[in-house]
């Protein structure tokens, strides 16, 4: 029956509907008993099980039920779960990991087989190494925000070939292209007449026939002029009169003769002569001795570069750079680039190997940074100074040059050797002399190379500032 009425008449005694009923009941009349009764209420109403910790609980089969977690307005990530504890009818809330295993989603959709683990939504990231690349200057690596592999530059600074110029060497990648690279060395048929060429579509090496009356480089030497004839053959036209090395010292000066040969001269009293001191100028002969001269106060530069900047024009080969100085990191031999220059000056320019960092390991030829032409055809002596700051592997993983060139041809001054090869702590004064080698086409140039890449140590390699070329270089 329904709450029913009291009153004369009415089913129940009282009316039901005013007796107070817990919270999931209901008092209904029982017409035979005429008395009110208590039942489980329709559902569905809203209740309290006086628990903190849950909310949402809805009245069903005379019971409050259901409700959800209070999570106070946590939001945990995938490897997080709410919990709740109740205190004193006010809901304290926390996360806990869940269990290890349990399935996760992360946002980085390269992450596969994601589940939990300490609390970290951890995978297999996706294998993009066999994804195909348009050349070695790439590699496969995953978009996080797709999933997909994609190719983006790799391999910065490793060897590679693409396929232009084939007579171009030792390109490295820079930044997904393939770049620099030196012309590729072809003198080995440079011989007689024939100039050694490449073929930039084989790559291949080839004798170019020399044109009579073009200069041969095997009937060149100080006192003779190579020239090619009408049947191809290199002969040496003398140069009479021209200044040679091999006679010069103190007070004796080597002049060529009419037959091309290298003849000692005695230099009359008071003419200008070079003693042993690279300190002092102003030298002169005596009755064949070389003598007096005093230290230079001010040497008489003919070139100088502090590498403020590269406005003298230094050819870069490839890894070469002219910058700020820069401190770098991860050599597995010798010592760091410096962070500082030597110059006392605010420039902080030197020029170097990949400044503030390290030298590629792949096999290469000669890389080298070449100076402008100066003008050097001078009376006295020329020297060349400069600081060094060289780390470098031994021969032959890894040799390292200074050179110089007298107009004709290129002169070794120093070549690094076998263990330990160079290890250089701090900035280095070095000194060469280049009187024997003094031209109006005088350059220098330094240089390093790669000749076996199996076990090579990481280096810091070339670092160079304050070059001076000058009539005097005093310790």
């Amino acid at each position: 029956g329904g709450g029913g009425g009291g009153g004369a008449g009415a089913p129940c005694e009282i009316d039901c509907s005013l007796v107070p009923t817990p919270q999931c009941m209901a008092a209904v009349c029982n017409e035979a008993t005429r008395k009110c009764e208590l039942v489980p209420s329709a559902g569905g109403e809203p209740c309290d099980d006086r628990d903190a910790c849950t909310v949402g609980e809805v009245c069903a089969d005379g019971a409050c039920q259901g409700g959800a977690q209070e999570d106070c307005g946590i939001e945990p990530d995938s490897c997080h779960v709410v919990t709740c504890v109740d205190a004193r009818g006010e809901p304290r809330c926390g996360v806990e990991p869940k269990e290890d295993g349990a399935p996760c989603a992360t946002e980085d959709r390269c992450v596969l087989n994601a589940a939990c683990a300490d609390g970290a939504c951890v995978g297999t990231q996706r294998d993009c190494f066999f994804f195909q690349v348009p050349d070695s200057c790439h590699v496969g690596e995953c978009n996080p925000a797709t999933g997909a592999c994609e190719a983006v530059p790799g391999n910065e600074g490793a060897p590679c070939a693409d396929s232009g110029d084939l007579c171009m060497v030792g390109k490295t990648c820079q930044s997904g292209r393939c770049e620099g690279g030196v012309p590729k060395d072809c003198s080995a048929l440079s011989v007689g007449c024939n100039d050694g060429a490449c073929d930039p579509g084989s790559g291949n090496c080839y004798a170019e026939p020399i044109a009579p009356g073009g200069a041969c480089l095997s009937g060149t030497d100080e006192c003779n002029r190579g020239v090619c004839d009408e049947h191809g053959a290199c002969i040496s036209m003398p140069t009479p009169g021209a200044s040679c090395s091999s006679q010069t010292v103190g007070c004796t000066r080597g002049v060529c003769s009419d037959a091309g040969v290298c003849t000692a001269r005695s230099v009359p009293d008071g003419g200008v002569c070079v003693d042993s001191d690279w300190c002092t100028v102003g030298e002169s002969c005596l009755a064949g001795v070389c003598q007096g001269g005093g230290a230079a106060a001010t040497p008489v530069v003919y070139f100088r570069d502090t590498f403020e900047s590269n406005a003298a024009g230094w050819e870069l080969g490839p890894t070469w750079q002219i910058g700020p100085a820069a401190a770098s990191t991860g050599q597995t031999y010798g010592h760091a680039d410096p962070a500082l220059d030597h110059t006392e000056t605010p420039d902080n320019g030197v020029a170097g190997v990949v400044i503030g960092g390290n030298a590629p390991s792949g096999v290469h030829p000669y890389f080298y940074l070449t100076s402008p032409v100066i003008d050097a055809d001078v009376e006295g002596g020329v020297y060349l100074t400069f600081w060094r700051l060289l780390n470098s592997d031994e021969a032959p993983h890894m040799s390292n040059r200074v050179e110089v060139y007298d107009g004709a041809r290129w002169h070794v001054l120093f070549e690094s050797g076998t263990y330990p090869g160079v290890r250089d702590p701090a900035w280095t004064k070095i000194r060469y002399d280049l009187t024997p080698h003094k031209s109006a086409r005088l350059r220098i140039r330094f240089g390093y190379e790669i000749g076996r890449d199996s076990f090579v140590d990481t280096v810091s390699s070339w670092n160079i500032d304050d070059v001076e070329i000058a009539n005097a270089a005093c310790p």
